[in-house]
């Protein structure tokens, strides 16, 4: 690769990672990004900061997915979530514990999307909860059309050849591979 262009999507050493929801993909960066994001969420629950009140995003998101029956939840625990981040200050964490990329590459998908000097974890993580603004109404459209098959979201690689894959996976392949989730298989 030697250009940031269009073709240079399907080249399997790209590394963004975001959410699949039905006919779009939202890149929230890197796989170390991603990851950084869900492992600071337990270890801020676990450490007593934050209340345990987010398990469609601290286990279904991560580990499996969110669909029609757990959607309503996601939406109201994102939204709390974000509150909750807003009050957080980055200054409380030690972010070199994380994976987020610290080398950063020539192409905009080698990037960290995550911003540890900003100021509050909202700030940090902006783009996740414009991500989780955005995917339920494409999941809700294609209930309301009585599409129940594929309408979720995962977390999943963005690319062009990743995602067709995870888009064959069924509801109950993504749940029973809890104990280790699909995404974080995939090389990054």
């Amino acid at each position: 690769m030697t250009r940031n262009r269009p073709s240079d999507l399907v080249d399997q050493r790209r590394n963004s990672f975001g959410l699949v929801f039905p006919n779009h993909s939202f890149m929230l960066g890197t796989k170390g990004d991603v990851e950084t994001f869900f492992l600071l969420l337990n270890d801020l629950i676990s450490e007593g900061v934050l209340e345990d009140c987010y398990p469609t995003i601290s286990h279904d998101l991560y580990r499996t997915l969110v669909n029609g029956y757990n959607l309503e939840r996601f939406k109201k625990e994102a939204s709390e979530l974000k509150e909750a981040f807003s009050a957080l200050s980055s200054d409380r964490v030690a972010w070199d514990r994380y994976p987020f990329n610290r080398e950063e590459g020539a192409f905009d998908y080698q990037h960290r999307r995550i911003d540890p000097a900003k100021p509050t974890l909202l700030d940090v993580f902006e783009k996740f909860f414009a991500g989780f603004e955005k995917a339920p109404f494409w999941v809700e459209k294609y209930l309301a059309k009585g599409m129940k098959d594929f309408p979720r979201i995962v977390v999943s690689p963005t690319e062009i050849r990743t995602d067709r894959k995870f888009r064959k996976f069924t509801d109950a392949e993504f749940l029973e591979a809890s104990a280790d989730p699909l995404w974080l298989r995939e090389p990054a």
